[in-house]
């Protein structure tokens, strides 16, 4: 099981820093080689967008900038790279302000 913190700032439409930390089902720290973040949001056309985190700590990653142009309800899906031969994957929902 994987879960995820993640923190949009600021948390309204336009260009957002991401934060998110990765933890396993007991809540410790989930080490990664690699996590893809993808954020959609279907209900105003928008198809997946995706950028690549960079560790900053471990568990800990950033993805510096992503613009999110329109509020609403947006799909937020990581894609975890635990080893080479290992991806875990983690949906959810986000409601980004105007």
């Amino acid at each position: 099981m994987v879960r995820a913190g993640i923190t949009f700032s600021p948390g309204r439409a336009g260009p957002v820093a991401v934060s998110v930390v990765l933890m396993d089902g007991e809540f410790g720290t989930l080490p990664a080689k690699e996590l893809r973040l993808s954020l959609s949001n279907p209900a105003a056309g928008i198809e997946p967008i995706e950028r690549i985190a960079r560790l900053k700590a471990e568990g800990n990653w950033w993805v510096a900038e992503a613009n999110l142009p329109v509020p609403g309800r947006w799909e937020v899906e990581l894609e975890i790279l635990v080893s080479d031969f290992e991806m875990r994957r983690a949906k959810g929902m986000v409601v980004i302000r105007p």
